[in-house]
C-alpha cells in the first residue's frame, strides 16, 4: 500500500471496513497518509448519502462497490479495484500508455466470445495451458473462434485516444482469477508471456472480467 501511494502521484486509497476489520490498524495507517488514504469504517460507511448502503450486507464481496461510490464524489479520474493479496507492477502501471494496442474482432460473425488469455501465451512450467476466465461460458472453451489468432482480426490502434479507454482488465501472473473447473483440472501457478501489450474488444465482442486488477 505505502509503495502504490508513493510511487503512483496523485493516487489515493479507500478503504471499506468490514466487520471483521482490525480499524484500528487501517485508521492508524491513514494517519501516516493523511492526503492519500481514506478508511470508512462500518459506522461511518451508514452516514454516507447512498441507497446500496442499505441494500449490501456487510462481510459481503459487493461492499465494495460503496468505495467506487466515494471516489467518484471524490472526483478521481480512475478507479481501480484490486485483490488484497495482489500486488501492482508500479512501474508497467506508469507505463500503459504507450503499450502495443489491438483492437480484436471475430471474423465469424455468428461468434460473440473471446478468451485472452491464450493470446498473451498463458503457461504453466514453461507449456502452453488452455486457461479462461472465470465466468466464461464452458460450452465454448475449445471453440478455436474464441481464441486462435487466425480466427480473429487484430488491428493496430496505437493513434487511438488513451483517455477514451473506460475499463482496463489486468492479467495476475501466479493465481489467476480462472474458472474453478480450471482450478480443480488444471495446475498453478499460471505465468502470461506476452507482456507491455493490450488488446481491446472491439463491436460484437465480449469477455468477462473481474475484480483482479480492474481499473
Amino acid at each position: 500500500m505505502k509503495n502504490l501511494l508513493s510511487v503512483v502521484k496523485g493516487s489515493c486509497l479507500i478503504t471499506l471496513g468490514d466487520r471483521k476489520t482490525n480499524h484500528q490498524e487501517w485508521e492508524d495507517f491513514c494517519k501516516t497518509h493523511v492526503d492519500s488514504c481514506l478508511y470508512l469504517n462500518p459506522d461511518e460507511q451508514l452516514k454516507l448519502p447512498y441507497e446500496l448502503v442499505e441494500k449490501v450486507p456487510f462481510n459481503h464481496f459487493g461492499r465494495k462497490s460503496i468505495g467506487f461510490l466515494v471516489a467518484m464524489d471524490y472526483g478521481a479520474d480512475q478507479i481501480w479495484d484490486f485483490d488484497d493479496d495482489n500486488h501492482f507492477n508500479l512501474e508497467e502501471l506508469e507505463g500503459m500508455k504507450n503499450w502495443k494496442r489491438s483492437v480484436v474482432t471475430p471474423k465469424d460473425t455468428t461468434v460473440h466470445m473471446y478468451n485472452p488469455y491464450l493470446y498473451f501465451n498463458a503457461e504453466v512450467e514453461d507449456k502452453s495451458v488452455m486457461v479462461w476466465p472465470r465466468g466464461f461460458p464452458l460450452n465454448r472453451i475449445l471453440d478455436g473462434n474464441n481464441y486462435k489468432t487466425e480466427k480473429l482480426n487484430y488491428e493496430s490502434h496505437a493513434d487511438s485516444d488513451y483517455s477514451k479507454i473506460a475499463v482496463f482488465q489486468s492479467l495476475a501472473d501466479h493465481d489467476p482469477d480462472v474458472d474453478a473447473i480450471y482450478r480443480m483440472t488444471g495446475k498453478l501457478p499460471v505465468e502470461f508471456k506476452k507482456k507491455k501489450e493490450m488488446v481491446i474488444l472491439g463491436e460484437n465482442i465480449q469477455c468477462p472480467w473481474n475484480a483482479q486488477g480492474t481499473g
